[in-house]
């Protein structure tokens, strides 16, 4: 199955159609981690976190990509990696 389908089927909220705060295509982000490699999405994840503990809002473009890393994170298999990247950034 396409990785970027599975991503976007995992999100049962519809948090992933229609496009950004700047009009890009939300599918466009889905598209750029699934493409990543292991350590270059983990760097996406930690700043993706990061920028969503900063600002702490839910209608945030960093709230949906980090729900993205987070379903891409469980497609890897890494999902335990996500966790200590939250659990790490939230105790700053």
């Amino acid at each position: 199955m396409n990785s970027v389908k599975q991503l976007y089927d995992a999100d049962k909220t519809g948090q992933f159609v229609g496009k950004d705060s700047k009009g890009v295509p939300k599918i466009k982000y889905l598209q750029k981690i699934v493409g990543l490699d292991d350590t270059e999405f983990e760097q996406e994840t930690t700043k993706i976190v990061h920028r969503w503990i900063r600002t702490g809002r839910k209608r945030t473009d960093h709230f949906w990509k980090m729900n993205a890393c987070y379903f891409e994170h469980l497609r890897r298999g890494s999902h335990k990696q996500f966790q200590e990247v939250y659990r790490k950034l939230c105790k700053k």
